[in-house]
């Protein structure tokens, strides 16, 4: 979940070794002077992918109903997912993908990892929902009810 401590985690490993295309990240901003770590490319093919189901990142939580994986729009988001892991990532040894929001469009991520023969590994990180939801309030003015929810999609999915 967004706010979370995702980019510390993120930036720890990348530290000790593994793999971040540094040069394709979302710059770093005074609500997070030390860099996000996130996939420009990968945070574009998200957002249309949201954009196209008639929803935005902090838009309705409900689980994405079944059909959607077998949508058009979850075929444009594999194929752009795929080209890009195929372009920045897979001849690394060890790498770091890192957007929140993969834990919420994870259906579409699992069928990629064995076109480009990778056993994936996850780690969730886990932050208080009060701590998240003050976080959410100071940056973005988002009201505490629509920050627990969205904290809630995003570790239930």
């Amino acid at each position: 979940m967004h706010r979370s401590g995702t980019s510390a985690l993120t930036r720890t490993p990348n530290i000790l070794g593994a793999f971040l295309p540094d040069d394709q990240v979302l710059p770093a901003a005074p609500d997070n002077p030390t860099g996000y770590w996130e996939h420009t490319g990968l945070i574009r093919a998200h957002e249309r992918f949201f954009a196209e189901n008639g929803t935005f990142t902090y838009g309705p939580v409900e689980p994405w109903p079944e059909q959607v994986w077998s949508s058009p729009a979850s075929e444009i988001l594999q194929a752009d997912l795929l080209d890009i892991l195929r372009r920045d990532f897979v001849d690394r040894a060890n790498w770091i993908a890192k957007e929140p929001r993969v834990c919420r469009l994870l259906p579409a991520w699992l069928p990629l990892f064995p076109h480009i023969d990778v056993d994936p590994s996850f780690v969730l990180m886990f932050r208080d929902p009060l701590e998240v939801a003050a976080s959410l309030r100071s940056r973005e003015d988002m009201p505490g009810e629509v920050s627990h929810w969205l904290w809630l999609a995003h570790v239930l999915e």
